[in-house]
């Protein structure tokens, strides 16, 4: 305007920034209300900024600011992950879950609910949110945790439709010493390999949840080593409640100090001792299972065979 009055036939330059944007034209001229339009597109979301310029003798400048957004109404659920998949069932323990919302285009959308649902695991996982909004980056979060192993499904679907869903493993946290027990069946054996100890062991974390594993545990010796002791591969069968048995015999003599170790970690600091002695001073100290369990542990039989059970009150 010039003294109030619009200003007509004047060439007016556009400019935008950042690049990601484009303008119908570079310039443009001032109609009879003193106004020149261009149009502005992007096909990438971001906060532009446009400069309008005019010279009437002096540079008259101008901007004003274009936000460009993804198109809620086809917006979906592009992606969606845990981190971490695996966590403790402690009921403290996270796993934090992210779902990326897109418009058909591959755009990000901001401002978006997320519908976050327990499709499997939910008697014993909880969500923190069922409902998220997106940022900036397209992005909802919440968040799972629980206190029972197992696997839980997570699902996230916008009002548009579009759900994903991701998995997460709840597992035993580490053994604890109140609720795990490593004993022996023998306090001592002939140092000759002509007798044999049955180990057993029970691996709980401190909640009670047993600790399955299939492979990396194994019984060594700890402390001053007793030569030519020898130990069988580890009983995996009853893994599902905790439980793992091996065989011990040797051929010398001494007191054997032996140690639970999985995958290279002494677990919650059990250990059982065997003394080899010669033929000639062997004490008959052997034990039924239910014996050397008493007690702590109650017995199902199966197989012709028993099981100790571990119960901690």
């Amino acid at each position: 305007m010039q003294n109030g009055a619009p200003l007509s036939h004047e060439l007016v330059t556009f400019s935008v920034t950042p690049e990601g944007a484009t303008l119908s034209s570079q310039t443009a001229t001032t109609n009879t209300s003193g106004e020149a339009q261009v149009v502005l597109t992007s096909n990438k979301v971001g906060t532009y900024v446009v400069t309008a310029s005019i010279q009437s003798g002096v540079i008259i400048q101008t901007q004003t600011t274009v936000k460009v957004t993804g198109n809620p109404s086809t917006a979906h659920v592009a992606s969606f992950i845990a981190d971490p998949s695996t966590l403790t069932a402690n009921n403290s323990d996270i796993s934090t879950l992210k779902a990326t919302v897109e418009d058909s285009s591959g755009n990000l959308v901001e401002g978006v609910n997320v519908n976050f649902a327990l499709k499997r695991g939910f008697a014993f996982a909880t969500l923190t949110s069922l409902t998220a909004v997106t940022d900036q980056n397209g992005v909802a979060t919440t968040s799972v945790r629980g206190a029972i192993t197992g696997s839980v499904t997570v699902s996230a679907e916008t009002s548009y439709g579009g759900a994903q869903t991701v998995d997460i493993t709840l597992v035993a946290g580490p053994a604890d010493a109140s609720q795990s027990v490593l004993k022996n069946n023998r306090s001592s054996l002939k140092g000759d390999f002509t007798e044999s100890a049955e180990l057993y062991l029970v691996l709980h974390d401190l909640s009670g949840h047993p600790i399955n594993v299939s492979e990396g545990l194994e019984f060594v010796q700890s402390g001053t080593n007793v030569p030519y002791v020898q130990i069988s591969t580890i009983d995996y069968t009853q893994n599902l409640y905790g439980e793992y048995k091996a065989t011990v015999t040797g051929g010398g003599e001494g007191i054997a100090t032996l140690i639970p170790v999985l995958n290279g970690v002494h677990q919650a600091g059990l250990s059982t001792t065997i003394e080899f002695i010669s033929a000639g001073n062997q004490t008959n100290d052997r034990y039924s299972i239910s014996e050397w369990c008493k007690p702590t542990c109650s017995f199902i039989p199966f197989a012709g065979i028993y099981r100790g059970v571990l119960s901690v009150e």
